[in-house]
């Protein structure tokens, strides 16, 4: 079997694998980069997306005069998402995400030369429009397939000194576990069944929920949803 080592390995080449590969490399990291799919459809679900995200407390907003706040997005996605007071993880990344998705996502992407087209729209009101109480959703000029090419070629440019290594077509089969700690993975070339262990210091698994498998969304559907 043959073996690589990295600093940081990661599962899943959508949009989240490939931003996380972007901020590793330039940190100065190396990094092995698992996708299953063919190299023509790096990015993932993202490819065929619209390309909106919801974001507070935006410049675009404040030039709509739309009145959004962290707090009043929070309260918003604590009712809809009808989040117990025990749920601790959703609450904690609830938080985060509104009060850090200016900078994180909207400013972080301007910087990035992504470009926002000059509305905020609605998104999902949810039954009876007890969703969002003000516009949050904001759209990408050229939808998500032109923020995916954007992205990867961010990747690659990163590249420097060939610390980038991306496996097309390689499904991660296992988590390598030394004293209770992962330490790295274990993936299959899809073509040819060839095995590779990845080993590193840091393995992020970028490759979703359950809602890609039907019969753990349906394990999971709440009794009283249609």
């Amino acid at each position: 079997m043959a073996a690589q080592h990295h600093d940081v390995v990661i599962v899943g080449g959508g949009l989240a694998g490939i931003v996380t590969a972007l901020e590793a490399l330039r940190a100065g990291q190396s990094v092995a980069l698992v996708d299953r799919d063919a190299p023509e459809r790096l990015g993932g679900l993202a490819l065929w997306a619209f390309g909106g995200m919801a974001l507070v407390g935006t410049a675009l907003q404040a030039r709509m005069k739309i009145p959004d706040s962290p707090e009043a997005a929070l309260r918003d996605w604590v009712r809809f998402g009808e989040m117990d007071p025990a749920d601790t993880y959703p609450q904690q990344w609830a938080r985060y995400y509104v009060e850090h998705s200016r900078a994180e996502v909207y400013d972080w992407l301007l910087g990035e030369g992504v470009k926002f087209m000059p509305a905020v729209n609605w998104i999902e009101r949810g039954r009876h429009g007890e969703g969002n109480s003000v516009p949050r959703y904001h759209i990408i000029w050229g939808t998500a397939r032109e923020l995916t090419r954007r992205m990867i070629a961010a990747m690659r440019q990163a590249d420097t000194g060939g610390r980038l290594t991306v496996l097309h077509r390689h499904r991660a089969s296992a988590l390598d576990l030394q004293q209770g700690r992962t330490s790295g993975v274990l993936a299959v070339n899809e073509d040819t069944g060839a095995e590779v262990r990845l080993t590193a210091a840091v393995v992020v698994l970028a490759v979703g929920g359950i809602n890609g498998g039907h019969a753990q969304t349906r394990a999971n559907w709440p009794t009283n949803r249609p």
